[in-house]
């Protein structure tokens, strides 16, 4: 069985619901309410208390290697949330299939430099045949950064 693991940097991160009812300016940069602040190492949102967002990542997917469907086995999204920003979902899509849904989560601190229990989610082990994707609930208790370092998928044929 080969394993084959594909990565994107956080910078790639879509923020569903932009603007200012939702998002606050980061460091009083102009747009970043809706782009958020992409620099070289990944992307930061800032969100308003009281509020939530989905961010949605997507992920290069090997849909066939050698003549076989791949099988996804586990997906990676690593953050830092500051205190007041909690990744509370984490749902995963093979186009408009939802594969697994992670709900319940009340995830905060720093979880973007490396792989652990926070940032990382079986993916079902299922075969694989549109495309990856991965969507991450972040609920705003109050202002506060989430920021995106990368995001990625293991998958094995």
């Amino acid at each position: 069985m080969a394993l084959q693991a594909m990565w994107v940097p956080g910078y790639v991160a879509q923020v569903e619901i932009p603007g200012n009812t939702r998002l606050r300016l980061v460091n009083g940069i102009p747009w970043t309410d809706v782009t958020g602040l992409r620099v070289g190492y990944g992307a930061i949102f800032r969100g308003i208390g009281g509020q939530g967002n989905w961010f949605h990542f997507a992920i290069p997917s090997p849909v066939i290697t050698d003549g076989k469907r791949v099988r996804l086995e586990r997906v990676f999204v690593l953050y830092n949330a500051d205190a007041g920003a909690r990744v509370e979902s984490a749902h995963i899509w093979d186009g408009p299939n939802n594969v697994r849904r992670y709900d319940g989560l009340s995830n905060t601190g720093a979880h973007g430099s490396g792989i652990d229990a926070k940032n990382s989610w079986a993916g079902g082990g299922g075969e694989v045949f549109w495309g990856i994707g991965v969507s991450i609930f972040v609920r705003f208790t109050n202002d506060a950064n989430i920021h995106f370092t990368t995001a990625g998928g293991d998958f094995t044929s």
